[in-house]
């Protein structure tokens, strides 16, 4: 009926605007739930140190700048591994006494956690000792097993200091950890040194004893050819080999002195560069950190729950779904509106200068170009049918009928619809008159009209019976037609019950030139709007479009 434009944008600000105002509560109330349970965790949880201790390893390597770095990689790794190791470990643990320390004798897993609290509901059984108290003690290898988890060594990039961290419940227990760890894996590389230097150290004492023996018999030999020289050959190379095994024995017996030397003051090939400290802030839990994530966590969730129960709302919400799912134009946006003003009297036959004073609706100043085509084409008799309850359908009746009757057609306003939130109630008829006495005599038309405007008339619906008087009027049983009123008045405007309620408007919708379809922006469901014009147009009535009320963006 009227052009339509370009399509609406995907995401055009009212969209946007209109859904925030549908799903404000869900995107606000997402990231409150989040930040309440990050603030309920961050009250709860038990904060954690991290301190570190640095070490120098200075590896004795022999000179040779091809095979260093590798040989010297080689050593760090093998020194880490050497410093994450049970041996490591336990020695720290039994030093610092760990196994009674409650951060590594309490159950902290959320298995233990969960089993712990249905074992406190579970009463317990008679003869049955309770968990023994942590003051008790566990095992070391547990203890070990989450000392593990709880230290790390690394190297700093490719430079031979090492790093040992620790992480414990308050700062200075952080820091004894990590000093104890250094400690004790200066410990173990004493350990084994002096142990490798007393295995070299035995085998070069039973090395000394074998020269010291071959040194003796060649002394022997010598001496004895001495005194019973037989060649001059013969005692140069006695002489030779006695000289060869002094020697041999003089490096050796050097070699086993500097042994000895090793095994009763090793050297570390490390050295505590940097003692652990106390932390001054906590590692964890970071609470900015965690809050700052869960309010975007929150605001992520509650932007994808909005959309997707926005995606399940069948609620008409942009002008796109009606042209396309029910196959109906668009013929006008109207904001939501005040409560329509009663008016303030009403024309009397006693008192004809008395008009009726009717407040109107400035928004309803875009019905105009409808009514205005409606007339080109001849379609004088409207029908007005919300395909909801509340939607405005009496409102826009009435609007129309008055837009027609200020351009100076003379127009008829038909109320078919009657009860307490009829266009009969709220412009005060009393009952004497109607449609329903209408269709029940041959009384004239302009007897049972009530006089709004000197162009505007008004057709209440009066007393109802067992039928409906739309079903009455339509069944064109009585004097009064629909083609008489079209020969009486230029524009007939008819107020139909919701189709959504009775079948008033499929029933007389083919006696009428076209019905316009009332739907309001965030209530009509896009179903409801295209069963409506689907029965409609089955029973061959004409659906000129959909008129959008209550838009929030107009």
């Amino acid at each position: 009926m009227l052009p339509q434009g370009t399509r609406d944008e995907p995401f055009s600000l009212a969209d946007i605007s209109f859904f925030l105002s549908r799903r404000w509560r869900i995107l606000l109330s997402a990231p409150l739930i989040t930040a309440s349970l990050t603030a309920v965790y961050l009250m709860t949880a038990s904060p954690s140190f991290v301190s570190s201790t640095q070490l120098l390893i200075s590896p004795h390597m022999a000179n040779g700048e091809s095979s260093r770095a590798l040989a010297e990689d080689t050593f760090i790794e093998g020194e880490i591994e050497i410093a994450r190791s049970s041996d490591v470990l336990s020695a720290a643990a039994s030093r610092l006494n760990l196994t009674h320390d409650p951060q590594f004798t309490q159950k902290s897993s959320l298995r233990d956690k969960v089993r712990s609290a249905l074992a406190s509901l579970l009463p317990t059984p008679e003869g049955r000792d309770a968990a023994p108290s942590p003051s008790g003690g566990v095992p070391l290898d547990v203890v070990i097993g989450k000392l593990r988890t709880l230290t790390w060594v690394r190297r700093i990039g490719r430079s031979m200091v090492v790093e040992i961290s620790a992480t414990a419940d308050t700062p200075q227990r952080a820091a004894e950890i990590a000093d104890m760890l250094a400690r004790s894996y200066i410990s173990k590389n004493i350990e084994m040194k002096s142990r490798a230097a007393q295995q070299y150290s035995d085998w070069l004492q039973q090395l000394v004893d074998e020269q010291q023996g071959g040194l003796t018999r060649a002394a022997n030999d010598l001496a004895a050819f001495r005194a019973n020289p037989k060649g001059q050959y013969r005692l140069a190379e006695l002489e030779s080999q006695a000289q060869a095994r002094r020697t041999l024995f003089e490096s050796t017996l050097t070699a086993f002195t500097e042994a000895k030397q090793r095994v009763s003051s090793p050297v570390s090939d490390a050295t505590i560069v940097s003692p652990a400290t106390p932390p001054l802030s906590k590692s964890s839990p970071r609470s900015a950190l965690l809050l700052a994530f869960s309010l975007l966590s929150g605001a992520g969730i509650g932007l994808i729950w909005a959309t997707i129960r926005d995606s399940a709302d069948r609620r008409i919400s942009r002008r796109t779904q009606i042209a396309d799912v029910a196959a109906t134009p668009v013929l006008a946006r109207l904001p939501i509106y005040p409560s329509i003003p009663a008016p303030v009297s009403m024309r009397t036959p006693a008192d004809p200068g008395d008009g009726l004073r009717i407040s109107r609706l400035p928004q309803m100043q875009a019905l105009s170009p409808l009514l205005f085509n409606l007339r080109r084409k001849r379609k004088t008799a409207i029908g007005v049918a919300g395909a909801d309850t509340g939607v405005g359908a009496s409102t826009i009746a009435r609007e129309l009928a008055l837009l027609s009757a200020s351009a100076g057609a003379r127009t008829l306003l038909v109320d078919t619809v009657g009860g307490k939130d009829s266009l009969s109630r709220l412009l005060n008829h009393d009952g004497s008159k109607g449609l329903g006495k209408a269709l029940s005599s041959a009384t004239p038309l302009d007897q049972l009209t009530v006089e709004l405007t000197p162009n505007l008339h008004f057709l209440p619906c009066g007393a109802r019976d067992s039928v409906a008087p739309a079903l009455r009027l339509a069944a064109r049983t009585t004097e009064l037609t629909v083609a008489k009123m079209k020969s009486e008045f230029d524009t007939v405007v008819f107020d139909l019950s919701s189709t959504a309620l009775t079948a008033d408007a499929a029933a007389i919708g083919p006696e009428l030139d076209t019905i316009l379809l009332v739907a309001a922006e965030g209530r009509t469901t896009i179903d409801q709007l295209s069963k409506a014009a689907s029965d409609l147009r089955l029973v061959g009535t004409d659906v000129a479009g959909t008129i959008l009320n209550k838009t929030a963006g107009g």
